[in-house]
Formats: structure tokens, C-alpha cells, sequence
């Protein structure tokens, strides 16, 4: 069993197709189809039911796929780690921020100042997991409604979420509100595959609030600018940065929170960079707990 042949197997079961794995992998089909034949020959089960002209793993081929990452993971990351050596402390962090993005950029910042060693690929996405780019990411700065965390993970401070009006709104005569209060409102929030858009839709839901939503977009600082021009009201993170206009508003009748993670891919090499990075956001938000 070669190590080329179950870099093979995994293309395969990822893509569901010989020809597109074929393609990824810069090799002839029949190549690729030969080498997997082989390894089925020499496990002695098929690994994957042809479908048409897809195929798709079958029990043997997940059980296989399952302890082949793993194995082939660990193999990387040895690799890796050799490299980090003869670099000899130089680190490279690929983060991604899908909360909290003026915080997370200071956090940044202040760790780049005292690490020159360690240089930093960033992507900001509201919408991904940790799942969905694990292979090419080392830690995700995200938001969960849940104190259960992953294993992979740690809670750097909880945020109460606020309902933001305009100061000229008559709700502003308020200082805290039932969620019912809001029932005819016109809402303003992020579009639906954005991370915070769901967890005010939970809150919603949790309630019974069906709301009426006028406008959507991406950027935290237009929903802010929208509710400040009275088009609307929307939730709000408490420690926002404030605008001017706009009022926060305590909500009564559920729990409003979010936990802001520090997360990172399951059995991935984590670099002395990464290590000290993660050590460094946990004291760095010590004051908000």
C-alpha cells in the first residue's frame, strides 16, 4: 500500500467522480482507476458503489477514509513541524474573522507588536465554519449562542446582544424591552447565511417573534447607520462600538448572548506561533469577563 495511492483514495471520495479526481490530481483516469482497483484488490473489499457514472463510498470506504486522514493528517503536520524548526521560530497564522472584526484586528495588531516572528494570512467571512476551509486554516474567531464549546475551542468573553433603535424612535424612552414590543417593527440585520443573522433568528424563535425585515447587508457598520437614520431597529452586540443616534436597548423576556470563540481545526498541527497566539487572546480579553 503506497502513500500516493491513498492520496488517490481520498480525491476520490472527496469529488465522487474518477474524472474530476483525476483532473485535481494531474493524472489520466485510467491511471487513477487502476490505482484504486489495486487497493481494493489489496484490502479485499470494494471501498466505494459505483452510482452512474458517480461513485460514492460504501461502509468499508468511510470506515477507511475516516482512519486514513487521520493517519495521513498527523503524517502533514510531522512535515510541517520539521519545516517550522529549520525555520528556526519564524510562524505564519492563516486566521480567519467571522466576529467581532475591529476587536479581532486590535488583537491582532497588539500580538503582531510583541511576535515580529510571526506574520499573519487573514480572511474575513461571516458566513464560514471552521469546517468548511479546515485543511487551510489554523484558527477561526467566530460566534456560538452556546457555552458548551468544542474541544477545539475556547470561549475568549460572552457579549449580550441589545436591541439598537434610533434616539428619535419612541422606543428610546426605554431602557430595556419585551422582544413583543417589536412585533410591527421593521428590522434591519445581515443576510441570512451570516453567522450573527442566525443567532438572532434563534432568538427570534425562542420569542415567538415574527419579524418583518426590510433591509439586509453585510456590513455591521450600515446596519448601524440605517437604524440611526430611523429606517428600522436591529440587534446589536453591546460592546459595538457606539454611534451616535442610536440607543441600546436591554431585551427582557429571553437571554440574549453570544460567545465569542477562538477556534481551530480537529487533530490539526497547531505551530508555536498558533500556541502563543491562542494563549495571548485568552489574556488579552481577560477584562470583559
Amino acid at each position: 500500500m503506497e502513500l500516493l495511492q491513498l492520496r488517490y483514495f481520498l480525491m476520490v471520495a472527496k469529488t465522487g467522480h474518477m474524472t474530476s479526481a483525476a483532473q485535481k490530481l494531474n493524472i489520466t483516469q485510467p491511471v487513477l482507476s487502476k490505482s484504486i482497483r489495486h487497493l481494493e484488490d489489496e484490502l479485499g473489499v470494494p471501498l466505494f458503489d459505483r452510482v452512474g457514472r458517480r461513485i460514492q463510498l460504501n461502509d468499508y470506504g468511510k470506515a477507511f477514509q475516516k482512519n486514513i486522514s487521520k493517519v495521513l493528517k498527523l503524517l502533514d503536520y510531522s512535515v510541517q513541524e520539521l519545516q517550522d524548526l529549520e525555520k528556526e521560530g519564524i510562524y505564519e497564522i492563516k486566521i480567519q474573522v467571522a466576529a467581532m472584526a475591529a476587536m479581532s484586528t486590535q488583537l491582532i495588531q497588539d500580538f503582531a507588536a510583541l511576535h515580529p516572528n510571526v506574520t499573519f494570512r487573514l480572511e474575513q467571512n461571516e458566513t464560514h465554519s471552521i469546517w468548511d476551509k479546515e485543511e487551510e486554516l489554523d484558527l477561526l474567531i467566530t460566534s456560538s449562542r452556546r457555552e458548551d464549546i468544542l474541544p477545539n475551542s475556547v470561549t475568549l468573553f460572552s457579549e449580550e446582544i441589545a436591541l439598537g433603535v434610533s434616539v428619535n424612535h419612541p422606543l428610546s424612552r426605554y431602557d430595556s424591552i419585551d422582544l413583543s414590543m417589536v412585533q410591527n417593527e421593521n428590522f434591519i440585520d445581515r443576510r441570512p447565511d451570516n453567522n450573527f443573522r442566525k443567532l438572532t433568528d434563534a432568538f427570534c424563535r425562542e420569542a415567538g417573534l415574527r419579524r418583518n425585515i426590510s433591509f439586509e447587508c453585510d456590513s455591521p457598520d450600515m446596519v448601524l447607520s440605517l437604524i440611526q437614520g430611523g429606517l428600522g431597529v436591529g440587534f446589536i452586540g453591546m460592546r459595538t462600538v457606539s454611534i451616535e443616534g442610536v440607543k441600546l436597548l436591554h431585551i427582557q423576556n429571553i437571554k440574549c448572548e453570544r460567545f465569542i470563540e477562538l477556534q481551530w481545526p480537529e487533530n490539526h498541527y497547531r505551530n508555536q506561533g498558533v500556541r502563543d497566539f491562542i494563549s495571548f487572546a485568552q489574556k488579552y480579553f481577560e477584562k470583559y469577563r
